[in-house]
């Protein structure tokens, strides 16, 4: 019995183009034409990516201009560069009118990229100071942020194909930090449904040892987050988000120093 190998080999050796089904040869060009064209386009995009990383870098540079040493600049900067330059949709928990001024920092990148921002804060004040300062690609909303979260679930088709959660909202208490840590977790898993494969999500607050919060709050609250780690307890919006992440390992993390930076696997 001939072998697989030498039918194979006889059978290439012996066809003729002229005697291929019209079928055939026209689904050959497609897949030629196709490869051509992911070539063309590997290499175009292996090109063009440090200048665009350098783009996004300049938008963070110039955003904390008077700032360079924020503790939140790297992760915000890393959260917008692993998104990959896409379009994105960009949902934020704690409207920032001050400090990173994170806000504002979104909607330079949805300008300069495409997508949109919704930030919604409990407070009114910082909707009144962004609101003209942002273009309208940044729509803001007084709200309860939890209460914000679920009624997305009712508009989640007109997302882009990906997504930023930046998590800000309810400040932490480092004497007793479990308020802030269960809302941290609540609203994390009330978008859980919505984030899908390369969404990011970003938690504000949430030192991975004290020595990072002393840096960014202070002695006497890098004590009082300490003085809680002796009871089992580790303090800041994200820490109960990194234990879920931790324990069912759907995230990768990609950044953790002051912000808790992760991707959906």
């Amino acid at each position: 019995m001939e072998k697989m190998t030498e039918k194979f080999a006889e059978f290439c050796e012996d066809i003729k183009f002229d005697n291929l089904p019209l079928d055939v040869v026209k689904r050959t060009k497609l897949l030629i034409l196709d490869t051509v064209g992911i070539i063309i386009r590997a290499r175009h995009d292996a090109e063009s990516t440090p200048s665009l990383v350098s783009s996004i870098e300049k938008l963070a540079e110039k955003h904390f201009e008077f700032n360079h040493e924020h503790p939140c600049r790297l992760t915000l900067t890393a959260a917008l560069v692993a998104v990959n330059f896409k379009p994105v949709t960009i949902i934020e928990t704690g409207s920032s009118a001050w400090g990173a001024n994170s806000t504002m920092l979104f909607d330079s990148y949805v300008n300069s990229f495409g997508g949109s921002v919704n930030s919604v804060d409990i407070r009114a004040t910082p909707m009144i100071k962004l609101t003209n300062k942002c273009s309208n690609l940044t729509t803001m909303h007084c709200n309860d942020s939890l209460k914000f979260l679920r009624k997305l679930h009712l508009s989640s088709s007109k997302f882009e194909a990906i997504k930023i959660f930046y998590f800000d909202s309810m400040d932490v208490d480092w004497s007793d930090p479990i308020p802030s840590m269960v809302y941290g977790l609540s609203e994390f898993l009330s978008v859980l449904p919505l984030v899908n494969t390369g969404d990011i999500v970003l938690v504000d607050d949430t030192p991975i040892n004290k020595k990072i919060l002393t840096h960014v709050q202070g002695d006497e609250r890098a004590d009082a987050y300490s003085k809680n780690q002796q009871y089992g307890i580790t303090g800041g919006k994200g820490s109960l988000i990194k234990d879920y992440v931790n324990l069912h390992g759907s995230f990768e993390i990609l950044q953790h120093d002051y912000q808790l930076l992760l991707k959906k696997r």
